[in-house]
Formats: structure tokens, sequence, C-alpha cells
């Protein structure tokens, strides 16, 4: 047990860290990205410099939970800040002498080793959270991380946008190493609370089987999630590619737009730490319907409204920014209310890989599509089916629950 005074002293301390690393990563995410789509105009070119991410995650889940678990919580986030640094330098070194030619296939290494460090450090910290406060706490930090991510959002899509169209690439490679080392200092300096290496764990795959049997709700709720993915990958893929080449709009345009969501995640943090909900889970049950819904009726809206489309791209990423931040919270503090602490690395490994899952697929599909196909078409009929697959997936989790 903490006193309040260290349980509200170790949220400012994780809020901080938090905030630090988003905004670096998010800063340098949005400016590689709509970099290689300003340089090479292609929304395939953009759209596979996201889908790298997620599929070094999948092929690392099945040792990432496992290291976790078994290890010093603190020694490998510090070990993997330290890696994802080296990683960043030798990007900015071989930038510099790099043939523009080359840039795409450059980019896509760095990020897949990046990925590697990034995935490490970010479930180990989120592992390790709720050993840091109390139990009562932890929906307050869930909250204070959601809406710490979505404030380095929100300054670093518009800020990524003006750095693209304003300054050489190098200084904002110069900038994430800079936030990463602010990052590595602050986890060296926050307490974490626990020592892992010595835990109790699962070690056979047939005990891992019979350990999600038991928390089979989890795993439904992350299938739920692989298809709200899916589908918002258009949304991830289509407005900056619509934005800058349909609209002939600059990529400031792009990221300004791109921030309100991260202004919506705020907001649904901002929500979440006000009140406590008897059931998470049918909490976060109705915020899913309620996504499918929006993106159903953005559909809609681009297909056969006369408003702008500026006007519809912000209004919806600010909705369902704001549903993204309201379901977070709940669902990671049920996660933490039912799962051995011990246990928490290999759970949230394959909860991250469950909802990643269809996402390099959505991320491929529609920077594909977004090329051949009226994009208005393609938001209405991806909403549709956004729609159809969440009432199929509603009758499945009635009857898992029964």
């Amino acid at each position: 047990m903490y006193s309040a005074k260290i349980n509200r002293r170790q949220l400012f301390k994780v809020g901080t860290t938090s905030f630090i690393n988003a905004l670096g990563a998010s800063i340098f995410v949005y400016a590689l990205s709509l970099y290689l789509l300003k340089v090479t105009g292609s929304a395939f070119s953009y759209g596979m410099s996201l889908f790298v991410g997620p599929i070094i995650g999948i092929l690392l889940s099945p040792i990432t939970g496992r290291v976790i678990d078994r290890s010093n919580h603190k020694k490998v986030a510090i070990f993997s800040e330290i890696a994802l640094i080296i990683v960043i330098v030798l990007f900015l070194i071989v930038f510099n002498e790099l043939n523009t030619r080359y840039l795409y296939v450059v980019a896509v290494i760095f990020i897949s080793f990046s990925e590697i460090c990034a995935r490490f450090f970010t479930l180990t910290y989120l592992s390790s959270t709720p050993e840091m406060v109390d139990e009562n706490y932890h929906q307050r930090l869930n909250s204070i991380q959601t809406m710490s991510n979505s404030v380095a959002s929100i300054i670093s899509a518009p800020i990524a946008g003006v750095l693209v169209a304003k300054i050489d690439f190098n200084y904002i490679i110069c900038i994430e190493i800079i936030t990463e080392l602010l990052t590595l200092l602050m986890v060296y300096i926050t307490p974490f609370g626990n020592d892992s290496s010595n835990v109790k764990r699962i070690t056979k795959s047939t005990q891992k089987i019979d350990f999600f049997k038991n928390y089979r709700e989890i795993v439904i709720f992350g299938f739920f999630a692989i298809i709200s993915n899916f589908m918002n990958a258009l949304m991830q893929i289509g407005v900056p590619y619509v934005i800058v080449n349909k609209l002939d709009k600059s990529t400031e345009v792009s990221g300004n737009l791109q921030g309100l969501f991260s202004w919506g995640v705020f907001l649904g943090g901002v929500f979440i730490t006000l009140i406590t909900f008897k059931s998470q889970l049918k909490v976060v049950k109705k915020i899913y319907f309620l996504n499918f819904g929006a993106l159903a009726i953005l559909g809609i809206c681009l297909k056969f409204s006369s408003i702008n489309t500026i006007i519809i791209f912000a209004i919806f990423e600010l909705v369902l920014g704001l549903l993204n931040g309201l379901a977070d919270p709940p669902f990671f503090t049920y996660i933490q209310s039912v799962v051995p602490r011990e246990n928490l690395g290999q759970v949230n490994t394959y909860l991250y890989t469950i909802v990643q899952f269809l996402t390099p697929l959505g991320i491929l599909t529609y920077s594909a599509l977004i090329e051949m196909v009226d994009y208005k078409l393609l938001f209405f009929v991806n909403g549709l089916v956004a729609l159809i697959m969440a009432l199929i997936i509603l009758e499945v989790v009635k009857v898992a629950r029964e």
C-alpha cells in the first residue's frame, strides 16, 4: 500500500513519461509517413510505412510476453529505450548519406528495428503500471496514460505537418532522439515497485490455452477490436491521402485534421477520470457499437451529403477519438482486475497481437483501394460492412456470456 502522496507522485511520473515518449514518437511517425507520401506521392508507400509495425508485433508476440514476465520490468524498459536510441541515431547517420531512391527501403528497415524496441518498452511499461499505484488508482492511472498520449498526439500531428513542410527532416529525427533520452531519464527515476524476475509463470503451451479460456471475454473483445481497427484503418490511410492528393491541401491541413482524433481521445479520457463504472465490459461493448455506427454515418455523409469533405473528416476524427478515449481505460482496468500481475506481460502481448491481427491487412487493402476506387464510395461501403460485422459480433458476445 502506498500513501496518497506517493500514489499522486507516481501518477505524475507515469503521465509525464507517457507524454514525452508519445510526443516524440508521434511527431516522428506522422512526419516520416507524410514525408514518404510527399516524396513518393503514393498512398501505398504511405500505407507500407504504417504496415510494418503491426507485422513486427505479430511476429514477436510468442517471445515478448515471456521475456517481460520473466525479467525485471525496469531493466527491460531501460534496455529497450537504449536500443531504440541507438537505432534512431544510426538512421540519422544513414539518412544523411542516402539517395532518395532508396529512402523507402531504408525507412522500412528502420521502422522494423525501432518497432522491436518500442514494442518491448510499451508492453513492459503497460504491464508495470499496476504495480506503481494502489488498485483504487488503476482506472485513474489508465486514464492519465490515455490523456497523456492523446495530448501528445494533439500537439504532434499539426507539428509534424508543419515540420515536414518547413524544415529539413534531419531535425525531426533529432527531436525524436531528444524525447527518447528524456523518456529514458524518466524511467530511470521512476520506482517500478516490483521485480518480476522470480514470479511464477505460465510456461507450457497447454497452460496458456487453459489460461485464456478462463478469460475468454478478454479474447472475444480483442476480436471485437480487430474489426474496429480494420475498419478504422481507412481513416488512417484515407484522410491524409484525400487531403493531400485529392483536395490538393497541405500536409499541415492533414496533420491538423488527424490531431482532432487526439482531442477526442483527450476529452474521453477526462470524462473517464471523473466516473467509475460498475461493469467495464458493458461500457466497452456499447462504445464499440457506437464506433461502428459512426463509421457508417461517416460513409453516408461523404457519399450523399453536400457538406464540405474537410468538415466531415474533422467531425468524425473528433467523434472516433472520443469513443476511443472512452473505451481503452475501462477495458485495461478490467484486465488488471482479473489477470494475475505475474501474467500481465503475456496477456498484454497476446491482446496487442489479437487487436493488431488484421490491421496490416487493413492498411494494405485500403492503401491499394484508395487509389483505385472513388474515396466516397469506399468510405460508404466500409461503414456498411463495419455495421454488419458489429451486429454479428453482438450475437457472439451474447452467446459467450451465457
